[in-house]
């Protein structure tokens, strides 16, 4: 039976790995808000972040090499014009649950050969 690492043990190989330690941190900050707000594009995080675009998109691309994040083209339209984008989230990260009421199950709906002739 084969086990993946969880999420925590490839952004301790990202730390490492990097020799430039200004593109440690950028990856860095990358991964921490990916990890708190999920999937996002590439220009929420260079806006949320305060990276440039090409720093993000650069960490990006290095953290999906690593396996860190699974990355996605994303095209979106706004006011009729394109827009292309990376969509990303962290690699095997399942969120919790939502608060709150779930739905529920139902049953399985009776077919009409099941009706005695």
């Amino acid at each position: 039976m084969l086990y993946h690492s969880p999420p925590t043990a490839t952004i301790i190989q990202a730390r490492v790995d990097t020799a430039d330690p200004h593109e440690t941190s950028d990856m860095q900050a990358i991964l921490d808000y990916l990890k708190n707000t999920g999937e996002k594009l590439d220009t929420e995080i260079a806006a949320a972040t305060g990276l440039s675009l090409s720093n993000v998109r650069n960490g990006v691309t290095d953290l999906h090499a690593r396996g860190a994040i699974m990355v996605c083209k994303s095209i979106r339209y706004q006011d009729g014009k394109e827009i292309d984008g990376i969509l990303c989230r962290i690699s095997g990260y399942i969120p919790q649950a939502a608060p709150g009421r779930k739905p529920k199950s139902h049953a399985p709906a009776k077919s009409n050969n099941d009706t005695p002739d």
